[in-house]
C-alpha cells in the first residue's frame, strides 16, 4: 500500500511539473513580441504531422521512419519496430486556401499563372500548400526511404500590387542507421540524403504578365549530400528523462551538383551550415495504458543561423491512450499548435493544426496550417 501511494504521488508530481512547464510557456508565447529573424529553423528534410501538432518538438520522442529527419539514432529505440510503408502521404494547406477550397473555388496551387487571378482578387492573402510522398523500409536499426515535397505559395502585395513568390521543394533518396548500446540506454546514428532542393523567396513588380508566370522561373534548384549525425540517452529511472543531441549538415552542405529533378530554372541556392540541436523528454504513466510524453528542444545551439532566443526553442506534449489515440499539443514559433493521431499497427491517420512564422520573426506574420497524413505498410 505504501508503495502504491508513493507511485500515484510520482505520477501526481510529474503531471504537475508537466502542466507547470506548459503554462510557462504559453504565458511567454502571449507576451512575447515580435522580433527581427535572420532565418528558419526548419532543419529537418521533412516534418510529420505528430510532430507539427507538438509544436515540432520530437527529436527525442519521434520513432520509426521520420526518426531519419528528427534524430537518425532513434531508429533502434525499442518501439520502432519494422515497418514496409508502401504508402506514406501528407497534406498540406494553409488557412486560406482551405478556405477557398470549402467554398467551391479550388486554387491551382502549382500553376502560378492561374493562382496569380485569384491573389489579385483577395490582396495580402498569402495561399500556399504542400504534399510529400515518403515510401520508405525501416527496420530496427536501419532505414531507407525516398522524398519527394513540393511546398508553394504565393501573395499579391495589395500596397503595390507586387507579387511574392514562395517555395521549398525537396526530393532525394535517404538511408540511415542506428545502433543501441547497454541495453538500448544509450543510442547512437547517422543518415545521409542525396538531396535535390527547390528555394524560393522572391517579389516580382508590377506590371506583370500573368500569361507568362510559372513557379519554376523564381525557384533556384540544384543537389548536395546531406549528412546529419545524432545520438541519445535515455535514463533508466522513473519518467525515463531521455537526452538527445543532433549535428545535422555536418562539414555544411553546398548544392551545387545538378538537380535530379528540375523544380526552378535557377542554380543559386544557399549553402546550409552546419548546426547543433538538443533535447529532453520524459515519459510520465498517468494510469494503466494512459501515458504522457513531454518533450522541449532546443535548435541551433551555436545559432549560425543568427536567431532571437526563443526562436531556438520548441515544447510539445502527447497524451496515448491504449496505443491506439493520441492527443498533442505544443509550441513553435511562438504559436501554438494541436494534432491528434489514431493508429493500428499497421495504418496510421495523423491530423495537426499550427502555424508557420510567414515573415522570419517570432509571432510576426503567422500563416495557420492544417496538415493530414496518411501511412500504411505490410506489418509492424
Amino acid at each position: 500500500m505504501e508503495w502504491k501511494a508513493l507511485n500515484h504521488n510520482f505520477r501526481l508530481q510529474g503531471a504537475h511539473l508537466l502542466t507547470a512547464v506548459t503554462l510557462i510557456a504559453l504565458v511567454f508565447c502571449a507576451f512575447s513580441s515580435p522580433q527581427a529573424y535572420a532565418n528558419k529553423f526548419n532543419t529537418e528534410v521533412s516534418s510529420s504531422a505528430r510532430a507539427l501538432g507538438m509544436g515540432n518538438a520530437a527529436i527525442n520522442t519521434e520513432r520509426g521512419p521520420y526518426s531519419v529527419f528528427y534524430n537518425p539514432a532513434n531508429i533502434s529505440a525499442k518501439d520502432t519496430g519494422n515497418r514496409i510503408q508502401l504508402v506514406n502521404f501528407q497534406l498540406d494547406g494553409n488557412a486560406p486556401l482551405v478556405s477557398m477550397a470549402s467554398s467551391g473555388s479550388i486554387p491551382k496551387i502549382n500553376d502560378l499563372s492561374s493562382l496569380y487571378g485569384d491573389l489579385r482578387n483577395n490582396p495580402d492573402t498569402y495561399v500556399s500548400g504542400r504534399y510529400s510522398v515518403y515510401p520508405n523500409v525501416t527496420l530496427r536499426q536501419f532505414s531507407l526511404g525516398i522524398l519527394y515535397e513540393v511546398n508553394q505559395g504565393a501573395e499579391v502585395r495589395n500596397s503595390d500590387g507586387a507579387l511574392r513568390v514562395r517555395a521549398r521543394d525537396r526530393f532525394g533518396p535517404i538511408g540511415a542507421v542506428s545502433f543501441r548500446l547497454f541495453k538500448g540506454i544509450f543510442r547512437i546514428g547517422a543518415s545521409a540524403q542525396l538531396l535535390t532542393v527547390g528555394d524560393a523567396d522572391s517579389l516580382l513588380e508590377p506590371p506583370i504578365a500573368q500569361s507568362s508566370l510559372d513557379f519554376k522561373n523564381n525557384i533556384n534548384s540544384g543537389s548536395g549530400l546531406v549528412t546529419n549525425a545524432g545520438v541519445t540517452l535515455t535514463l533508466p529511472f522513473r519518467f525515463l528523462p531521455s537526452f538527445s543531441v543532433v549535428a545535422r549538415n555536418i562539414g555544411g552542405t553546398r548544392f551545387t551538383a545538378p538537380p535530379m529533378i528540375s523544380f526552378g530554372s535557377g542554380r543559386d541556392v544557399a549553402p546550409q551550415p552546419m548546426t547543433f540541436d538538443a533535447a529532453a523528454s520524459l515519459t510520465i504513466y498517468l494510469a494503466r495504458r494512459l501515458e504522457m510524453k513531454a518533450e522541449i528542444d532546443y535548435r541551433d545551439y551555436s545559432n549560425k543561423l543568427s536567431g532571437s532566443r526563443f526562436r531556438h526553442v520548441f515544447f510539445g506534449s502527447e497524451l496515448i491512450f491504449y496505443d491506439l489515440m493520441k492527443l498533442r499539443t505544443g509550441v513553435a514559433h511562438g504559436y501554438i499548435s494541436f494534432g491528434f493521431g489514431i493508429g493500428t499497427p499497421k495504418a496510421s491517420l495523423e491530423l495537426a493544426l499550427y502555424s508557420d512564422e510567414k515573415d522570419d520573426r517570432l509571432r510576426g506574420s503567422p500563416d495557420t496550417r492544417y496538415v493530414l497524413q496518411y501511412s500504411w505498410g505490410l506489418f509492424k
